[in-house]
């Protein structure tokens, strides 16, 4: 069954939920954890990122690489971002 007849149009949608949240909340609260804590966290968003990247993969390279991508420029600006906030 092809992409356009497809019964079921939001079958990836728990997949992007687990993208934004490893690419964005997850590495955001690293910095305010114990340095064990933050690396654990940081190593679990990682591998939901890149499990959820593969599940999202589209047709196109391009599609491809911006979710890849993207969403590593996203782990690293919200890492960055709560090391800002993160008390000393």
């Amino acid at each position: 069954m092809d992409d356009k007849h497809n019964p079921r149009p939001a079958a990836k949608g728990g997949w992007w939920f687990l993208w934004i949240l490893a690419a964005v909340p997850m590495p955001g609260m690293a910095p305010f954890l114990h340095a064990d804590k933050a690396l654990a966290l940081c190593l679990v968003a990682l591998v939901l990122h890149f499990i959820a990247s593969m599940k999202l993969d589209r047709k196109a390279f391009w599609q491809s690489a911006l979710i890849f991508w993207g969403g590593w420029v996203l782990m690293v600006v919200s890492f960055f971002a709560g090391c800002v906030y993160a008390p000393v």
